[in-house]
């Protein structure tokens, strides 16, 4: 026992404290600090055990510190608060059924200037902590839980990833059985920047709220990727006064109470839910697009979201944007969806929009709502009203607006002006998970060059091109199409007189792009399903 520990006490100086062994135990009743002014490293090995009031590794600015913990029964208990980062730059790795239990706040990158690393690595690996949990409160901090490891944060405190401005914090759950459960809440990018990756089945869970993007200017991204990839949470915001960002990508799967996409004024939120069985479910509340700031929702490429009940563009100054594209992308609302306040919808290339109770388009003096569909875009409806398009729009409150793309005065137009059989169908479904439902499909196709199915070919169309979004996979008459019809769509319908051409530095890229299409041919090319 003594009453502090150090290692790397002064500057330019090296220590190293190794505890080896069962039975092999150290108190340290105050403080142990690894890397105080110099370079310090600690490790704790085949069983052995260290306790301490307070933990810090890379103390002052300029040290360096390094603890390891390793092997089953391995231990460090912190009885207050630990710090990796402190100042200074430090490390630490628990792995191989190693434990770290820390009972007061715990932060990795503390000040200005420092940096931080925990990592959690392997199958009975394990961190609890109860108190604050910051990763980059003011410097740059970094936690990885990986290959079945695990932490627990308990006490019901909010966990934050990126907490004041200037700050950088990036935690990442992968592999199968890599859990992170948080009692609390979750905050990424509080004023700083933030970032949480889930992948190859690692899963996070938190019994509070999750924010993403929470002050001004703040930034917060969020990735689930990967078959058995999940993320557990109360009510999730993403943008509440700053800039959130959600992927759900490749059968990545996130199930929250409700959601708020662009929360407050000035807030930007953006959420992407891409590729077959990726899907995002809220239970009990509903999905607000832009409730008083930006909120946009994409769902493609086979994504699924179903919640509650829905609105988009909650407030007159609020913004939704919603786009269902690509076959076998669907948005199932449970209850009423609200198109109100600047909202679009739209729904293409094999999208399906599924509304069990009530759809309802609000007509406001500043913006005029609407849904509009094109290229196998569907909605589905309770009961059976495929009589005629003027029945199957008495479902619609409000506005009724359902629009289409009239290529022969180049705008969107309502469907009641499109031809039956031509340009759209009615079909009350007897059979599969739709009996009961009546299914509008809008057949009538987009603008030539719109790739991502927001009705105007601008450099989102390139950019899909470049992803294959395009019918013909990289093709270059694809990419003609795009460059000739450049300008055009719902966007420009008052200006088509003047479309604009693509800026010098895009056709700069377009001028690369093509001499590289023409020397790998047609070969690469296939006709998407």
């Amino acid at each position: 026992m003594s009453s502090s520990g150090y290692a790397g006490y002064q500057a330019g100086a090296f220590g190293q404290i190794t505890v080896l062994g069962e039975g092999s135990t150290w108190h340290s009743v105050e403080s142990l600090d690894i890397g105080v002014d110099g370079s310090g490293i600690l490790e704790i090995n085949g069983g052995g055990s260290v306790r301490t009031n307070a933990g810090r590794v890379g103390q002052n600015s300029g040290s360096m510190g390094q603890v390891t913990v390793n092997g089953l029964n391995s231990r460090w208990s912190v009885d207050e608060s630990l710090s990796v980062g402190n100042s200074g730059h430090g490390m630490l790795t628990i792995s191989q059924g190693g434990a770290l239990r820390s009972q007061d706040t715990s932060v990795i990158g503390d000040a200005p200037g420092s940096t931080g690393q925990v990592s959690v690595d392997g199958a009975g690996t394990n961190w609890e902590l109860r108190g604050e949990f910051l990763v980059g409160r003011e410097g740059i901090g970094s936690l990885t839980v990986s290959n079945g490891g695990y932490v627990m944060a308990g006490g019901n405190f909010t966990g934050i990833i990126g907490d004041v401005s200037g700050s950088s914090g990036v935690v990442m759950v992968d592999g199968s059985g890599s859990t992170l459960t948080n009692t609390g809440g979750l905050m990424v990018g509080r004023a700083g920047t933030g970032t949480l990756s889930i992948s190859n089945r690692g899963t996070v869970s938190n019994q509070g709220h999750s924010r993403i993007g929470v002050d001004e200017n703040s930034i917060g991204w969020v990735t689930v990727e990967g078959e058995g990839s999940v993320w557990n949470s109360s009510t999730l915001y993403a943008g509440i006064s700053g800039r959130g960002n959600v992927a759900i990508a490749e059968g990545g799967s996130v199930r929250s109470e409700g959601a708020y996409i662009g929360y407050e004024w000035g807030a930007v939120g953006d959420v992407t839910v891409s590729g077959a069985n990726a899907n995002w479910t809220t239970s009990n509340y509903g999905l607000y697009v832009g409730r008083g700031g930006n909120g946009t929702l994409n769902i493609t490429s086979g994504g699924e979201v179903s919640c509650s009940w829905g609105a988009i563009g909650s407030f007159s100054s609020s913004s939704g944007k919603v786009r269902i594209h690509g076959a076998g992308s669907k948005w199932n609302v449970r209850g009423v969806l609200d198109v109100g306040g600047d909202a679009m919808l739209n729904i293409t290339d094999g999208g399906l929009l599924t509304v069990d109770y009530a759809l309802t388009i609000s007509a406001t003096p500043r913006h005029d709502n609407s849904i509009a569909m094109a290229s196998g875009g569907m909605l589905a409806i309770p009961g059976d009203v495929d009589d005629s398009l003027t029945q199957f729009l008495g479902f619609v409150q409000g506005n009724d607006a359902i629009r289409y793309w009239n290529p022969e005065d180049g705008h969107l137009a309502s469907l009641t002006d499109a031809t039956y059989g031509d340009d759209y169908t009615l079909e009350y479904l007897t059979t599969g998970d739709l009996a009961g439902y009546t299914m509008l499909t809008v057949t009538a196709p987009g603008p030539t060059g719109d790739f991502d199915g927001d009705f105007d070919v601008d450099g989102g169309d390139f950019l899909a091109w470049q992803r294959g979004e395009s019918p013909t996979a990289l093709g270059a008459a694809d990419l003609a199409d795009w460059q000739a019809n450049f300008g055009a769509g719902a966007a420009s319908a008052n200006a088509l007189a003047a479309t604009p051409e693509p800026s010098a530095a895009l056709l700069a890229a377009l001028a690369l792009t093509l001499g590289m299409v023409s020397r790998a041919g047609q070969s690469r090319g296939r006709r998407r399903s």
